[in-house]
């Protein structure tokens, strides 16, 4: 984080000795805000390319000292030396050096580079441990505060301008839906990164990930730098080298939401993608398939007995490809084309099955049942925020207690109640399906199912419809069965929606079915 007067200080040396010598200064290369420890320094980057190249004809190069050129021994001998290879002779200006006429300048060059080093090192060190201290209390270290957080007195407070796109980010991600879906649903909903622009995955992707939104205080997650001065920000350090307090920041969205969605994006980093390993085959199931045994994916697998002869192709525990006879799991080859026939055949079975259409209609009401209770407990804590803040008000107007300690008690129940108004209004945003919209729904799947289905129909089948799959040892098979119907069961102007598609709000319901091969 330097200073702008600190560039200028180089400068103003560089200029005055430039001046003394008689130098004439033709071009200025300014890195602000980057540190001598890495090498993803662009201005610097491009005078040794410019140099190289002879885009630029000097006899100099100068700068300020030793630790202004680079703080990695190895990194200022390459460069240098790339410079000296030029017939271009680089100074120091504070500390002029001249090893090709003074022999006893080699050494004090390389020991100006490990001194530079140590410094680097050494004020890394010292920062840290202060920087510790300023953690331990739960105080803002610099830096930028996520989205959603404000920094006011060192502390870090909720922005209720942005909190409610983190509410939504976290919503929509524990539906199911993907980082690009999301991005997507921001922008119609009006929502801006920090700096006026859309969202993209990555920035999904930091945010689902990032544990203060529940109130969780963390410094020093990130990954040590490499030796160029790079440093992987997703590559987290041991716990135990972390500082990790509990309720040291205000909370954003509840813990079981963020370890909801926590548990689907390691199940989401973990799964196979579906891949062709032959030209021309495609195992459906990858991807989706997991052993009953010992929990591991279930991928495609094949292999042939005689040279020319038939191929014969299986789905195979991973574990069990891996460790061939080592492995302690008991499972066994599911023959691909059998397996693959049987589940679609079960998937048609239970959707033309007319006890499904109530099954998921009693799912619904009992999930929309939980959702009232939760609205009353809701609705509740919000009355009496309401109340607490009406008895403050009458004291603060009959002049009876610490008005400061009263006004600051109103601003947080003011903010609490917010909140909670917001949640209200999500978790009051539902229709209301009859068990005729569910056999509408599942008559419109099962168009869509025949029996004459290509194996990338099947695929897309599948995907849509298929959360997980589960093969065990002895031929039982575990489908789980995934439904997403529309936020309107009606469809605009009350006409029946045909607009059924897995990726819509509304219903999200699982159905467990089971089945022997």
């Amino acid at each position: 984080m330097q200073t702008e007067y600190s560039i200028e200080g180089q400068r103003e040396a560089v200029q005055k000795y430039a001046k003394q010598n008689g130098i004439t200064i033709i071009k200025e290369y300014i890195d602000r805000e980057k540190s001598g420890k890495t090498s993803h320094r662009p201005e610097f980057l491009e005078m040794i390319h410019s140099l190289k190249k002879g885009l630029v004809e000097v006899d100099y190069v100068l700068w300020h000292k030793f630790d202004r050129f680079a703080r990695n021994r190895t990194d200022a001998a390459i460069y240098r030396r790339e410079i000296r290879r030029l017939g271009i002779k680089p100074i120091a200006v504070d500390q002029p050096l001249d090893p090709e006429t003074r022999p006893e300048d080699v050494i004090m060059e390389a020991l100006m580079d490990g001194m530079a080093e140590y410094y680097s090192r050494n004020l890394a060190t010292e920062t840290m441990k202060g920087l510790k201290a300023v953690a331990r209390e739960c105080r803002f270290t610099g830096g930028w505060a996520p989205l959603g957080y404000s920094i006011e007195d060192k502390k870090y407070v909720i922005n209720d301008t942005e909190a409610p796109a983190i509410r939504m980010i976290f919503k929509l991600a524990d539906m199911g839906m993907s980082y690009r879906n999301i991005c997507d649903e921001l922008e119609k909903a009006g929502y801006k990164t920090r700096r006026g622009k859309k969202f993209v995955p990555n920035s999904i992707h930091d945010i689902l990930r990032n544990p203060k939104y529940t109130g969780v205080y963390t410094f020093n997650r990130a990954s040590q730098r490499s030796h160029d001065g790079s440093r992987n920000w997703r590559k987290q350090k041991d716990e135990e080298d972390q500082i990790i307090i509990p309720d040291g920041v205000p909370a954003i969205i509840d813990k079981d939401l963020f370890w909801r969605v926590q548990k689907m994006l390691d199940a989401r980093k973990n799964r196979i993608n579906p891949r062709q390993k032959e030209k021309g085959v495609l195992y459906n199931l990858t991807g989706k398939t997991f052993c009953g045994d010992c929990g591991s994916p279930v991928t495609g697998t094949s292999q042939y007995r005689a040279k020319g002869g038939p191929t014969y192709r299986y789905y195979m525990c991973t574990d069990k490809q891996k460790k061939c006879n080592k492995s302690k799991c008991s499972s066994k080859r599911w023959p691909k084309e059998k397996t693959e026939e049987a589940i679609l055949r079960e998937i048609r079975r239970e959707l033309t099955n007319p006890n499904l259409a109530e099954h998921l209609f009693c799912l619904y009401k009992e999930r929309n049942k939980k959702q009232n209770e939760q609205q009353d407990t809701l609705t509740k804590e919000i009355q009496s925020l309401a109340d607490r803040t009406n008895r403050l008000l009458d004291m603060v107007e009959s002049g009876i207690g610490d008005m400061t300690a009263a006004a600051e008690r109103i601003d947080q129940y003011t903010k609490r109640k917010k909140d909670l108004e917001y949640e209200l209004v999500q978790t009051a945003a539902q229709v209301e399906y009859t068990v005729e919209h569910f056999r509408g729904y599942l008559d419109h799947i099962s168009g869509n199912l025949d029996s004459k289905l290509d194996p990338y129909q099947a695929k897309k089948i599948i995907d849509t419809y298929v959360e997980k799959i589960i093969l065990y040892p002895d031929n039982r098979v575990e489908v789980i069965l995934k439904f997403n119907i529309p936020t309107d069961p009606n469809g605009s102007n009350g006409k029946k929606s045909r607009e059924y598609n897995v990726g819509a709000e509304g219903t999200s319901l699982a159905y467990t079915h089971e089945f022997t091969l």
